[in-house]
């Protein structure tokens, strides 16, 4: 499985980079374009996760993950932390002035049944790690919008607190235990 997570508390990734262009198709049999996708917007994770040091120790620092859909195609992540277990305190970013350490890009393929019976979108993700020359893709990535102020993801998707994730292993099922929120 490929993991990328928050390896320090000094230090977490912010990922932006621009969609590769897709050509041809007679239009009737394309998939939905980004800029429709209803998945554009900035969501955060449920979970308020508590920091470990590199020993495993836990800290008394916890950290929630963003997550902003664009309509370019990018998924930019962001990490905060807090200085208490729920999160609600003043949050710190960590990613502000810290090199770009990988890219997350996304293609919403459109609308299909998953495996739940419910009606979710279809993503193609690209994962990109600068410093390891890496890629990891996943075509048949799934995410759920429920009520309109969740989304799931499936389990070939991990999109954490301090991490994100495409397991090559991972399963195409709806995770609803760890789920992101639509922010205001």
């Amino acid at each position: 499985m490929f993991r990328f997570p928050l390896p320090t508390v000094a230090f977490a990734a912010t990922c932006a980079a621009l969609l590769t262009a897709c050509g041809g198709g007679n239009g009737a049999d394309e998939p939905q374009t980004v800029e429709t996708s209803p998945l554009v917007g900035t969501w955060v994770t449920e979970q308020c996760q508590r920091v470990s040091s590199i020993d495993g120790e836990p800290l008394d620092i916890w950290v929630k993950g963003q997550y902003q859909f664009t309509a370019a195609g990018t998924i930019e992540v962001q990490h905060f932390l807090y200085r208490d277990s729920s999160c609600l305190t003043d949050p710190e970013a960590l990613d502000q002035d810290q090199p770009q350490a990988m890219s997350l890009t996304y293609r919403d393929l459109g609308a299909v049944t998953v495996e739940e019976g419910l009606t979710g979108r279809q993503l193609r993700v690209t994962m990109k790690v600068v410093y390891f020359q890496d890629e990891s893709v996943v075509d048949n990535a799934y995410a759920v919008l429920l009520d309109g102020e969740r989304l799931c993801t499936s389990g070939n998707l991990i999109l954490g607190s301090s991490f994100v994730s495409i397991p090559p292993d991972g399963s195409t099922a709806i995770d609803f235990e760890n789920c992101l929120r639509a922010l205001p």
